[in-house]
């Protein structure tokens, strides 16, 4: 387990490290253009960046082909990877849910008012 994590640890590492020395004049994202991006990170599906403006982030596949293959992005993998993360959110959402509906209500006791 120990070796898994450091291995985990490792590679975030390293994509963080790449990821810090990718600079762009411009980066398009759909129809908004940025300018002076530096890229602080990314994930298979998201990359955040800041930029001349501030920061930001974005859906990898939203980017034009040139800067995709700048960040390995591979559609068929990201697509997977969001169908899975859809799935865990919707999954933590009925938990929470059932959670919240098995509380018993609580009603506040008032005070008796003093004539």
């Amino acid at each position: 387990m120990l070796r898994f994590l450091v291995c985990c640890a490792v590679f975030l590492l390293a994509v963080t490290v790449e990821a810090a020395e990718i600079k762009l004049d411009t980066m398009k994202v759909g129809d908004k253009v940025y300018t002076n991006v530096s890229v602080t990170s990314f994930s298979t599906t998201d990359v955040y960046f800041s930029h001349s403006k501030g920061v930001s982030s974005a859906k990898i596949r939203t980017l034009e082909p040139a800067v995709q293959k700048l960040l390995d992005y591979n559609p068929s993998v990201a697509d997977a990877m969001e169908r899975q993360q859809q799935q865990t959110e919707k999954r933590y959402e009925g938990t929470l849910s059932t959670s919240i509906g098995s509380r018993p209500v609580q009603t506040a006791a008032v005070a008796p008012e003093n004539e």
